[in-house]
């Protein structure tokens, strides 16, 4: 629910990492990489598990492309 896929996704990416503190990317993407394959999974997010739904924009569905996802 942060990064949409497509276009739009790579450039986010991109931003995201830049505003990884320096030093702390391993930690940070390694977690995220977990997060991603325990909770927030592409087809069948875990949400009501999850730490960070209060702040999550596809739980929320405060954005199109999150719509988009939830009608697929």
């Amino acid at each position: 629910g942060v990064i949409p896929k497509g276009p739009d996704g790579v450039r986010m990416t991109k931003e995201l990492l830049n505003s990884i503190p320096f030093g702390r990317e391993r930690f940070l993407l390694s977690n995220t990489e977990k997060h991603s394959k325990e909770l927030c999974l592409i087809r069948n997010p875990n949400c009501d598990l999850c730490n960070m739904n209060k702040q999550c924009d596809y739980n929320n569905k405060k954005n199109a492309w999150a719509d988009r996802e939830n009608n697929l």
